[in-house]
């Protein structure tokens, strides 16, 4: 938050940031002990560069479904890891867009309009609302 902050004001982010989030780079992805698609997805909305590795460690982790899970062959899937890792590939200007996971995060929502994260119930939060549609229009956009 705070190099997206520095980004909106226009001031140049330090190249002292950057060598330090290179430091947490591990199989193609990023995460201070093991390479997730959270961490990976802050890492890369800071380096902000192409990397085929990067890619190749995102689609793995996703589901038959279309949808994406903590780590690969996991499950059950959850609406946060489907955005991390739409979301980086868009980052690495990676286009995706697939029919089944607009279907899924369709699913996710409730009656009340919101979202949840999982198939399985749950409440809805504000933060799993902006997960499913920020996803949603990442594809969308793609059209």
């Amino acid at each position: 938050m705070i190099v997206t902050s520095l980004r909106l004001v226009g001031v140049k982010v330090p190249k002292e940031v950057y060598d330090f989030v290179k430091r947490f780079k591990r199989n193609g992805g990023s995460g201070m002990e093991r390479a997730n698609l959270k961490d990976s997805f802050y890492a890369f909305s800071i380096l902000g560069h192409k990397d085929k590795d990067t890619v190749n460690f995102v689609i793995k982790h996703e589901c038959e479904e279309g949808n994406f899970a903590k780590h690969p062959h996991a499950r059950p899937p959850y609406l946060e890891e489907t955005f991390y890792a739409v979301s980086t590939l868009n980052i690495l200007g990676y286009s995706y867009r697939n029919e089944k996971m607009i279907k899924y995060i369709l699913s996710l929502q409730n009656p009340d309009g919101r979202f949840r994260r999982s198939v399985y119930g749950g409440i809805s939060t504000l933060e799993d609302c902006y997960h499913a549609i920020a996803s949603l229009k990442l594809m969308v956009e793609l059209r």
